[in-house]
């Protein structure tokens, strides 16, 4: 298995999509993880190192996500009428 996601894919992305393929491979390295310890197999290894580097991909898309919404948010509140001018004119 490789990466299923390239930066192109997770861009186009909404918000919900990336929250919910987050929750979906975290519950997929759940189940590689229970059934590695059932049955020692150094296949379920391999799937779960390249589950574990995709969610890495994907969580830092939605932190990157979420610090660009916090900064917008900051800047529209101490600016606000220098904000409104910009988008008016």
């Amino acid at each position: 298995m490789r990466r299923k996601l390239d930066t192109d894919t997770l861009g186009k992305m909404s918000d919900n999509e990336v929250e919910f393929t987050l929750k979906k491979i975290r519950m997929e390295i759940q189940s590689l993880l229970d059934s590695r310890r059932k049955r020692k197999s150094s296949y379920s290894h391999e799937f779960l190192i390249d589950a574990q580097t995709e969610y890495c991909y994907v969580k830092r898309e939605s932190e990157s996500r979420f610090r660009r919404k916090e900064a917008h948010k900051a800047y529209v509140e101490s600016k606000p009428r220098q904000y409104e001018e910009t988008l008016l004119h």
